[in-house]
């Protein structure tokens, strides 16, 4: 049962790459600042060697969250060549990324990273309703690709999102 400690999602630029550490239980209220800062890493011109993700501190992760990384994974994969290094070592949050088949996509590491450049949190955004369902459904769609075994859950769940709000 994740904790109901509130989530934060800190980020800093390390040599030539991004480290992004989430804490506490990252829920979907803070997947828009997440999608977001991920658009700044797209769009940046400069290509970064590395990218760092610290879940040591982290209590819990929901689906969109995870989502949000299946895209940062992929698009490391495909755009920079390399897999977003990982470091985590709770088991409960290992046992999530195997879930949604993302350890194919990601390299683990049970310890703490090294050097870390200073902090800064990601501040709340306040997305418009349309903007957090467009992120909830883009999350859940990848998750269906990356995930045969779950897809018919996450196309049930789109359907239902999608369907809300519907006369």
């Amino acid at each position: 049962m994740p904790s109901s400690e509130p989530g934060k999602i800190l980020v800093g630029e390390i040599d030539n790459g991004y480290l992004i550490k989430l804490r506490g239980y990252v829920r979907l209220t803070l997947c828009a600042s997440l999608g977001r800062y991920l658009e700044r890493i797209f769009s940046n011109p400069r290509h970064p060697d590395q990218v760092l993700i610290d879940l040591n501190d982290a209590t819990g992760l929901d689906s969109t969250t995870l989502g949000l990384i299946a895209r940062l994974a992929l698009f490391c994969e495909d755009e920079f060549h390399f897999k977003p290094l990982v470091f985590c070592h709770r088991a409960e949050l290992l046992r999530e990324l195997n879930a949604m088949a993302l350890e194919d996509h990601l390299d683990l590491e049970p310890h703490e990273p090294g050097n870390t450049p200073p902090l800064s949190e990601l501040p709340p955004v306040n997305a418009s309703e349309s903007e957090l369902k467009a992120r909830i459904i883009d999350a859940h769609r990848l998750l269906a690709t990356i995930n045969p075994e779950r897809e018919q859950e996450f196309l049930d769940l789109i359907r239902t999102i999608e369907q809300e709000n519907c006369p």
